[in-house]
């Protein structure tokens, strides 16, 4: 019996401790997720590079156009004639005349800019 008043002395004192923080000045500090200041969004760190790596990418050619009007054409001229050159060495280039009845498989040029310590090295693949 002694258990039964004991845990209605409990449920009294949890009733009014609920009855205190239902409290109107209480809810008043209380603030909703949907209340808060956002928070600014930020790029992770690991996305700092990108906007370097996009500038260092822009200064490579596209196409053969672009690399005979840049200011390195010389140098392109003579790394595609020595690509050109590599490829009729190693007899993986031959120049045939086109049949009508086939099509032709298209290539690119490739241009690359590697820096290595201080000198710039212009590498083409086709």
């Amino acid at each position: 019996m002694e258990d039964n008043q004991q845990g209605e002395e409990n449920e009294e004192e949890h009733s009014t401790e609920v009855a205190e923080n239902t409290n109107p000045e209480v809810l008043e500090d209380y603030l909703l997720a949907r209340d808060r200041n956002r928070r600014e969004p930020r790029i992770p760190t690991r996305y700092n590079d990108f906007h370097i790596a996009l500038n260092i990418e822009s200064c490579e050619p596209s196409s053969v156009e672009e690399a005979l009007k840049s200011e390195n054409s010389k140098k392109w001229l003579s790394a595609m004639a020595e690509e050109m050159k590599s490829l009729k060495d190693n007899n993986t280039w031959v120049l045939v005349s086109k049949p009508k009845t086939c099509s032709v498989v298209d290539c690119k040029w490739i241009f690359k800019m590697k820096e290595e310590d201080t000198s710039k090295d212009l590498k083409i693949d086709l």
